[in-house]
């Protein structure tokens, strides 16, 4: 077998390598519920005609323009919140920056995509900030009687 030959075998071999490894190691998205230590969250995309009236969220903010709207949402303990992106990016976050340790598990884990929804269930009372990860200085809050 001549050199030239050797050699595109061997480049082939580690092209394929390279390319196996990276859909092997890559990080898997997840479709499903995500379990904390308090609640489960459970991403959504999109209207869910699958809620039933007691499980649709009491508050729905809207992200929009670098702002969330309303910026302060008043529910009651073991009640839902809905973060909804209408433009821009955005990953909702426990305050404070960036320890997001003000509520533990109350994070959206990742940026949120246009049109898509993140649901947080409040399992304790309290008043709990929030702000886009990605701009700390867009805030919010959640007051849970």
């Amino acid at each position: 077998m001549s050199k030239n030959v050797t050699y595109l075998i061997v480049a082939i071999m580690v092209i394929v390598a390279v390319v196996g490894g990276y859909f092997l190691l890559k990080p898997k998205s997840q479709s499903g519920p995500i379990t904390t230590q308090d609640q489960t969250v459970t991403p959504v995309s999109g209207p869910d005609q699958n809620q039933t009236n007691e499980e649709k969220p009491a508050a729905t903010v809207i992200y929009k323009d670098g702002a969330f709207n309303p910026s302060t949402v008043t529910i009651q303990k073991g009640q839902s919140v809905e973060f909804k992106n209408e433009g821009g990016v955005v990953h909702v976050a426990s305050d404070p920056h960036p320890s997001h340790n003000g509520y533990p598990g109350f994070e959206s884990q990742g940026d949120i995509g246009l049109g898509e929804s993140f649901i947080f269930k409040f399992e304790k009372a309290g008043t709990f900030g929030y702000h886009n990860h990605l701009m700390p200085s867009e805030k919010g809050r959640v007051i849970v009687k």
